[in-house]
């Protein structure tokens, strides 16, 4: 038997092309976090030339996200007594810009909204400690007005003991100051980008 492997070197997913004109969330998000040097800005500073340029850790993120939308959000729904659907794109004008995000599941019902996540990271890391993910939720809330949020996370490995998948659920309720606190940071980021320009 003759065997060939080849490295898959191109994305499968090439989100510059799929994304909107305009500010992402998440790049205003990863600019205050190198600013504010907290994980994994500290390690890893925002560099916009290679922002959303797609990569198989996105790919399969992005499967994941998919799957948990089209599989999972049935069984939610009737365990916890969510209405999920998944949420489109949203666009708002913020200091003149064309600000834009994306909620991955919404619940008018409850007024929740949930993130996604897939993540490498141990366990001992929760999502709903990681301050880039917790910017990014409260920022979508403070765009919706409601105060409900959440993850749901895989961790591929666990806690590595042994390093085996684990799939949580995280239920947060934030105050007005909170998401206002978190609001301002994002605004300012923009009039300084908006300065910048």
């Amino acid at each position: 038997m003759d065997s060939y492997t080849r490295d898959i070197d191109t994305p499968f997913v090439k989100l510059e092309s799929e994304r909107s004109a305009g500010i992402h969330a998440t790049e205003i998000i990863a600019r205050v976090g190198t600013k504010l040097r907290v994980y994994p800005f500290d390690k890893f500073p925002y560099n916009p030339a290679e922002e959303f340029k797609g990569n198989l850790k996105t790919d399969i993120g992005l499967v994941f996200e998919d799957g948990i939308k089209r599989y999972l959000i049935p069984k939610f729904n009737a365990r916890y007594g969510f209405e999920l659907e998944s949420a489109e794109e949203q666009h708002v004008i913020v200091e003149g810009r064309d600000f834009f995000y994306t909620p991955d599941l919404i619940c008018h019902k409850t007024q929740t909204i949930l993130d996604v996540k897939l993540t490498w990271r141990s366990l001992k890391n929760p999502t709903h400690q990681n301050w880039s993910y917790l910017t990014q939720l409260k920022t979508y809330l403070k765009l919706w007005g409601y105060n409900n949020g959440g993850f749901i996370t895989c961790y591929i490995n666990g806690n590595y003991k042994p390093p085996t998948p684990q799939l949580k659920f995280y239920q947060l309720k934030f105050s007005d100051a909170e998401l206002e606190h978190n609001w301002v940071a994002i605004v300012n980021e923009i009039k300084q980008l908006t300065i910048k320009e």
